[in-house]
Formats: C-alpha cells, structure tokens, sequence
C-alpha cells in the first residue's frame, strides 16, 4: 500500500510504502470514529537508510500533504500537524497527520448568537469560511435550529461538530474528490446517521477472536431535572414546572417540580432499598442536565432520552477482531456472535484502528440495539409488569371549556367561551362537569382575536403565550387551527405570540374516539364471536368474529366497520401451531430449527432408449436420490447419481454444503463410502476455491476472488498512450499509467513504434513485458529493454520503474535509441 507525501503546492515529494520500498511504513494506526467526532487521524513511521534521512524530513515537513487510498476504497487527505520523533541516527521520522488539518484545527470561532432560525449548512459554511470545505451531502437540509454559543473560543472544527449535535446528533463525514496527486473538492457530507446495515454476521471463533464484556454505574440515575435554553429576551434558562405530561406506560412520571423520575429504576437503585423495603418508591439518584431545547415540549423528549439511556449499569463490549470484512466501514452496524455465551448482539462500529503495516485491525463498538446481558433481569421484569399495569388501566382525556380560570360557566361546547382544560382521568371515560376537577389546568385559549392569546406576565416581566392546534394523529400530522375533522388537539407555551407550525412543539392528545365522538372510543372491540360460518349479520362497529374449524380451531378472523364484515390479517407473532401444512413463507427469518426431508428425482422414461453395455462405468444417468438437512445456519444436501448400466451400480456421491464450512458442493466415486473425491468447491470469505481430478488422477486445484476477477477483466485494458522518448536531454520524461502495476493480474506491456519527422510513424511495432513481481521484488531498480528492429538493429531503453511510475534516462533520445518511441501502455 503507497503513501504520497505532497508540498501544499501538491507537488509530489515522495513515496512511502508497506511493502520493499527505499520508504517504508511502519508501526502505523489510521484511527477512525463516529460519531462522537468527524475527524480521521493517521500515525506512521517513516524508515529509510539512515544516509536518506534527510528526505523523511523533506517530504513529511510539518504542513505537507499526505494522500493515500484505504483499503475500503476512500480517498484520504490529510495534513501533517505533528513530529513525534526525528531519528536522523536511525533513519526514522514519527509523525501525525489529520484529515481536518490547518484549516478546521488550528482556526479558532468565537461567541455566536443566531438572530433567526438557520438551516445546518448556514452554520457549517460559516464556521468553515474560507478553509476549501464545501457541503456535500446533506440529509437534514429541511431542518431549522436558532443556536448560540456564549463567550466560548473553539476550534473551526469543534464548533460544527457542536453544529452537527444540535441539529439531533447528525453525523460529519469529510470526503475528498482526487485527480491524480490533486485534491480538486474538499466535502463535508452531514447524515441523519451514517453506515449501513447489511446483515454482516461476525462469529467467535471465526472472524472474532472473542469478545469481553464491560460495565460500569459511573453515569446511573433514576430521575433528571432539565434546564433548556433561555427564552429570546430574558437570562432564564426554561424548565419542565407547570408542564404536563403522562407516559403511556406509566413508567416515567413528570412531576410537578420539573423533575422526570424513574418509577421502575428507583425500585432497585433508590438509597431507601433494603430487606423490610424492597420496593421502594423514593429516595431517587437524581442528575441536573442542561439541554439546547428552546421549548418545555422538546426538553421533555430530551430529558425522556437521556433517563431511557442512564437508567441502568452501562453495559461496553471489546471485540477482538481476526478477520474483518473489507466492506465493513466506520458507523455501520454488524451482528455479532458469541455462542460459548449465547450472546447475540447488533453492534454499530464506532472506532476502527487499522494497521496496513501490520495487517491489524481494531475495532471498538457500541449503541448495542440487541443485547443479552445489558438490561439487568429484574429491572426488565419490573418493567414489564408496570406496562401491564398501565395497559389494563384506562385514561381518558377529559376537555372542557370555561368563561374564566374558575371554571365558571363549564361546559362540554367551546362556542363563547375563552378557557380551556385538560386533564387526565382513569375513572370514567365520561369528562366531569365539576370546576373543582379541573382546577389548576384552566388556560385563557381565546383573545379578542382568537390567536395566540398572552397569558399575565411573569416576574421577569415577560408576557406567555399558550397556543393550540388539532391534528390527526398523535404525530401531528395534518396539523391545523381548526378542529373540523381532527381526532387530536396539541398545546405548548412559550414567550412567542404567534403560533408555530412546528408539530413537535405541541404535546398531542386525544379527543375524539374512533366513532366520531369526543373523547376516547372505549375499548376497541365491541363484541366477539366465533363460529364455524360468518354471520349474514353485521354486528356493531368493531365487533370481531373468529371462523372456527371442527376441531374448534380459528382459521379467520373478521372485524366489523359497522355495514359490512371485513377480512383481517392475523399477526404471525399470534400464531403458536404445532403443524403447517402447505403453507408458503415470504421473509420470514427462522432461528434455531432444524429442517428434515428425503426427496427421490422422478426417472427418466427409459423406453426410446436402447441398452448400452457400459464397461467403464460411464452409462446414462437415470435417477438420484438423496437427503436434505437444513440445521443452525447450514444445509446439507447428501445422496448418489445412478447409473443405467446393466448392474445399476452408483456412478457417484455427492454432499452438498451451504454455511459456516464455505464448501457448496464435493463430488466422490466408488459408491458411498466418499473415499474418492473427484471434484470439490468452496466459497470461502468472498473466494471460489476449485479441486478436481483429471483423468490421469491428477489433481487441479485453484481460486478465483474479487481481486483476480478484476484483475482478469482489465487485461487488455489501455492505461496510457501518446509519444514519450523516456528521457531526453535531461527530462527522464516519467509516464504514470492510470493503472497501478500491483492492481494489473501480470504487469504491464509496453508498446513502441518507428519514430520519424517528429511522430511515430505508424509501423514496427515492439514490445516489451514488465511483470509486476519483478517490480515488487526490485523497486525503483534500472532495467534495460532492447528493442529490436527488422534489420536487426537494437535500440535499448532505460528505464527505472516502480508501482506506479516509469521514469526514463537523458540518454533515451540519443542514436538508434531516439528512432523508437512509447506509444501505449496496457494491461495483462
């Protein structure tokens, strides 16, 4: 792998190498993370005769350029911001390069305060102004965010990574557009959440050498008080008093201090645990965090995130990787396995460390989405049984409207009246007609013009407003002043007189049932039947009946709109069966099974042939038969081929293999005993490995990869054309072929022609091979090429070539040698 040190002109100084080079890397680490920073750093060694030290000096000095190409495909640019040591003695040179370089790391911003709502890329071009960085992809283009940063200085870079948090934790990445040894577009690409997905299964054992398991209760709390960020005008920073909001599952209760507490956690971290209080309900661990959020409704969700999160022991697990996939990147998600443990987890890459001087790779993850062992036991049970508690409790959301915030005149009908209250009940789905119910939650929704009304100002002096909107869903989706049509009515207040158009700054609620009628339906099934025929009458509205079978077991289920019975899908989550019978399964994954059958080919009608006495055993195939075994993430497929001679002898076995093993298919001769293999393959890691006997009984083995696909593909492929002496009075005329000699499947082949009146000439044509591992085992070397014409004259050439580059001698123009110039270069 070659590393090209350029000045900031891009004026190439050197290469370096990890293979045989007069250069080499050593001891290096190309460190990637995601997505706690955007930066990538590499750290290297250079190492050369000690006599050429002063060239490691040259070539890395402090702001040169350094370019190189990873072995995931990815362009990486960097700057060189650091010597950790100069061994001039030894002919070593340690250094540190980052992707971010002078102009994001060493310029520093100041305090910033945005006087309007801005998009993500505003900030960003802002605060990279005049570095070369231009915004690439952006997948959060549409979002909006008022931001401000008070009497901070922080680096270029920091700051739009502090951007990127606060536009919901959107990820950085820098990407650079290379043309030959010049980088012509320096991108910043900002996605909702980098990497991707694609099933990477990674096994103990196999790719994985282990993993370990690690934990700690450094940041454990079971209840937060949540401070945001101070309304437009005033110091005071807003909190979650006076908000109201209740967990659908009854876990987390807000109260009304502002704090959100953990009824579950608490139950096994409160101080109060002991054997006489084994559940304790108080004495929380309780955390002060400050958020960016502008509004109580979007502190609440950041608050609800940040206790999801630290409410139990944090749960790390170090991979020691021996194998990782090449398309595996930085901020993908793998599967990893560990069946010693039973351990099952879907881990995202965060931190990748690869070593191309060693062949090492390290790799740290985390945002664990399937964890074994991370949740402690009780707490989950805990947690469930509080869901099933809240689940057969029912709330309603009671509405009704006032003249003034006593409640005078209440009523179920809006018309005319200036107050608004909502609370919550689980006593009946009924609201109450009593003021005394709703006390504390009445708000003036009503001015003279209807919008936005101000509430009494506050002891700073500022004026609240509270805001309304109807929507469809709990979502927001439809959102609209008006009810006419809308199942959901959401509030928020703030310091703003007008109303947003922002769904996510309200908090939802129900208000009209799925019959149409204020408040909540009910429960969602009217009736249930069953029976062995649909009834010819409909029942009520979301009535549902059961067609039974006679064994009295359901084979459909229908549910009523109210005018006629509708068919309904029934949830495979539902189903616990004992038997399928033709059935047929589209995306289904099955886990820990074990799949058996036989299966007999159907023979050949035999009757147009005639008998063929077959001495060698090579008659007509007339039927196989065989087992099929599908098991824990294998298949196997065993059985013989028969023969149509005259004893009806096996002419041979076969085993067929799909999983961990990698063979598809082996083929043996002789009967069953499989002591003959005649041919094999395997598929191993991306690799088709071939093994079969001739008819000597020789065996011929071989492999086919990626690499040697492409490598196949491109010969013939042209690399370079044009007339070059290579050398001339001076100027080695150096050629670099778009193909690098170490990527072609044999070398290079050189084409020469006649050179005459200044242009070649169009015929006698020469060539000549370089093979690649001559030029791996002798780089930079001189070679000579003799080039002989019709008359037998030699004109030689010569050259001096490495992985990429053919340099020339001054002495390539003079006599018979200037008669012949390089007209093409091509692969093979």
């Amino acid at each position: 792998m070659d590393f090209y040190f350029t000045d900031r002109k891009f004026n190439t100084l050197g290469v370096a190498s990890t293979g045989a080079a007069p250069i080499q890397i050593d001891a290096d680490t190309d460190d990637q993370m995601r997505p706690q920073a955007v930066g990538r750093t590499y750290a290297a060694t250079l190492v050369t005769d000690p006599k050429d030290a002063g060239k490691l000096a040259t070539m890395a000095a402090l702001g040169n350029f350094l370019l190189y190409k990873d072995q995931r495909g990815v362009y990486v640019f960097a700057t060189i911001m650091e010597w950790t040591s100069y061994d001039q003695q030894n002919g070593e040179l340690s250094f540190v390069a980052e992707n971010g370089g002078v102009d994001l790391i060493n310029e520093t911003v100041g305090a910033y305060t945005a006087t309007k709502a801005m998009p993500v890329a505003d900030y960003i071009n802002m605060f990279t102004s005049d570095s070369g960085f231009e915004i690439g992809v952006n997948e959060i283009a549409n979002l909006t965010r008022t931001l401000k940063w008070e009497g901070e200085e922080d680096t270029a870079l920091k700051r739009i990574e502090s951007v990127a948090t606060q536009f919901d934790n959107a990820e950085l990445d820098f990407r650079f557009e290379v043309d030959g040894m010049q980088v012509i577009h320096r991108y910043i690409d900002i996605y909702k959440h980098m990497g991707l997905d694609n099933g990477q299964r990674l096994e103990v054992n196999t790719q994985l050498n282990k993993i370990t398991t690690t934990g700690n209760i450094y940041d454990l709390c079971t209840s937060i008080k949540g401070t945001g960020a101070a309304a437009s005008g005033s110091d005071t920073p807003i909190n979650l008093v006076g908000y109201h909001w209740t967990d659908p599952d009854g876990r987390y209760v807000l109260g009304g201090d502002g704090v959100l507490r953990d009824t579950v956690a608490v139950q096994l971290w409160s101080r109060a645990l002991s054997n006489d209080n084994p559940n304790p309900t108080a004495h929380h661990i309780q955390r002060v965090k400050s958020y960016e959020a502008t509004t109580q409704a979007a502190l609440l969700q950041s608050v609800l995130a940040d206790l999801k999160q630290y409410n139990h022991a944090a749960v790390n697990y170090t991979v020691d990787i021996a194998d990782l996939p090449d398309g595996v990147s930085v901020g993908d998600t793998v599967h990893l396995v560990d069946e010693a443990q039973g351990l099952n987890l879907s881990a995202r890459l965060l931190e990748l460390k690869d070593s191309y001087a060693n062949d090492t790779h390290e790799a740290t993850l985390g945002d664990y989405l399937i964890e074994a062992s991370q949740i402690d036991p009780a707490l989950q049970a805990l947690a469930d049984q509080m869901k099933t508690l809240a689940a057969s409790r029912q709330w309603y959301p009671w509405t009704r409207y006032a003249d003034d915030d006593e409640g005078s005149g209440i009523s179920a009908n809006p018309d005319g009246k200036s107050y608004m209250a909502i609370v919550w009940s689980d006593q009946s789905a009924v609201p109450s007609d009593d003021a005394a119910d709703y006390a504390g939650h009445w708000q003036k929704v009503k001015g003279d013009d209807g919008v936005g009304l101000a509430g009494p100002k506050g002891d700073d002096g500022k004026t609240s407003y509270f805001h309304t909107a109807y929507a469809n869903d709990v979502s927001g989706s439809g959102m609209s002043q008006s009810p006419e049509g809308k199942a959901y009515i959401g509030t928020y207040s703030d310091f703003t007189e007008d109303d947003s158009t922002t769904a996510s700054y309200y908090t939802w609620v129900l208000i009209k049932g799925a019959d149409g009628a204020t408040g909540p339906a009910g429960k969602d099934i009217t009736s249930y039947a069953s029976g062995a025929a649909l009834p010819t009458t409909v029942a009520p509205a979301n009535s549902q009946f059961w067609v039974t079978n006679s064994n009295n077991v359901a084979t459909a289920l229908y549910k009523s709109n109210g005018t006629a019975w509708v068919k309904q899908e029934i949830s495979a989550s539902a189903i616990n069966a004992a038997t399928f019978n033709g059935l047929t399964f589209n995306g289904v994954i099955f886990n820990g099974s074990q799949f058996n059958s036989t299966f007999t080919s159907k023979p050949v009608d035999e009757s147009s042939f005639d008998d063929i006495d077959d001495p060698i055993g090579q008659a007509m195939l007339t039927k196989g038969t065989g087992t099929t075994k599908m098991g824990d993430g294998y298949l196997t497929v065993d059985g013989t081929i028969d023969g149509g001679g005259t004893n009806g002898t096996p002419l041979q076995s076969f085993h067929t293999e799909v999983g961990a093993s990698g063979l598809l298919s082996r083929l043996y001769t002789g009967g069953t005993d499989y002591s003959h293999v005649t041919a094999e393959a395997r598929l191993n890691l991306g690799e088709l490995s071939l093994t079969n006997l001739d008819t000597a009984g020789k065996a011929r083995s071989g492999h086919l990869n990626g690499e040697l696909l492409e490598q196949l593909n491109n010969v013939g492929k042209i690399l370079w054309s044009g007339t070059s002496y290579l050398g001339y009075k001076g100027d080695p005329q150096s050629v670099k072929p778009s193909m690098k000699i170490s990527d072609c499947l044999t070398g290079w082949k050189l084409v020469f022609g006649a050179f005459a009146n200044n242009q070649f000439s169009g015929n006698q044509l020469r060539e000549a091979d370089v093979s690649k591992t001559s030029v791996a085992a002798y780089p930079g070397m001189g070679r000579v090429i003799g080039l002989i014409d019709y008359n037998m004259q030699v004109a030689y050439k010569y050259i001096y070539v490495t992985d990429g580059e053919i340099k020339g001698n001054e002495n390539n123009a003079d006599g018979v040698k200037g008669q012949v110039v390089l007209i093409a270069i091509y692969a093979y």
